[in-house]
């Protein structure tokens, strides 16, 4: 035995198809991270793109109204964000999901109708129906933070692909509908919100959306009333100038 696989010839093939094996295993890791980063820059993503397109087809006033409407809305999530996401991936208590996307359901949709309503009541015009569809986009994308966030726990790849197949799709559509002006986008855009509901659908089983998990989960926020209180006044301050440029 000893005699037979000794041979350098032998001992180079081993180790070149170890290299080959660490190469694939490097890249296919690789791969797996800039897809999880690319469905979380997606998800996130749809606030900046439009003020973006906006700006540059000529309509800085939508642009600055999804800047301080569904823009304020997305400071808020991120104050009661408080590193969900992380605690998520590295926490094995299997109620903390549970706790964390029930609170994100329900003080989201309490902020974007406080929101929206008071857009409403005191700022009402032609662009309300547009700002209301993409302010529950945000708060939707704001809970599918937490969905993308298991599958990558669990390292499901194949639905956080389909996650970012689909957003690419409306985006491109998107584009398309700015560059040629099509005059569709607002069809678009609720296209977009459905799928959005969908995925977030897709996921949660309303018997776990309770008070006592929500009021458990802000208690264990509120904790850290320094990290608070620091979040708290710089989004204070961004919210203020956002409110300015009405």
């Amino acid at each position: 035995f000893e005699k037979r696989y000794k041979s350098e010839k032998i001992a180079l093939d081993y180790k070149n198809c170890l290299s080959e094996n660490i190469n694939s295993n490097k890249f296919g890791e690789t791969f797996r991270k800039t897809s999880i980063l690319l469905a979380y820059l997606l998800n996130s993503g749809l606030v900046p793109f439009l003020i973006l397109a906006f700006v540059l087809i000529g309509s800085p006033v939508i642009a600055t109204e999804i800047s301080v409407f569904p823009g304020i809305l997305m400071l808020l999530t991120q104050l009661f964000s408080a590193n969900a996401r992380s605690l998520l991936i590295y926490n094995d208590d299997k109620e903390f999901y549970n706790k964390a996307v029930s609170t994100r359901i329900v003080i989201g949709l309490l902020f974007t109708l406080i929101l929206c309503l008071f857009h409403f009541l005191f700022i009402n015009n032609s662009n309300f129906t547009l700002l209301f569809v993409v302010s529950l986009i945000v708060y939707l994308s704001w809970v599918n933070e937490l969905n993308l966030s298991i599958h990558e726990k669990i390292k499901s790849i194949l639905l956080i692909k389909i996650f970012s197949f689909f957003n690419i799709l409306f985006y491109i559509i998107m584009f398309y509908d700015f560059l040629f002006s099509r005059g569709n986008f607002n069809t678009i855009i609720v296209y977009y919100l459905g799928f959005q509901f969908a995925f977030v659908l897709y996921h949660i089983d309303t018997k776990f959306i309770n008070t006592q998990k929500i009021t458990s989960f802000i208690k264990n926020y509120l904790n850290d009333k320094r990290a608070i209180a620091s979040s708290f006044f710089n989004m204070l301050a961004i919210i203020i100038w956002r409110v300015s440029l009405i």
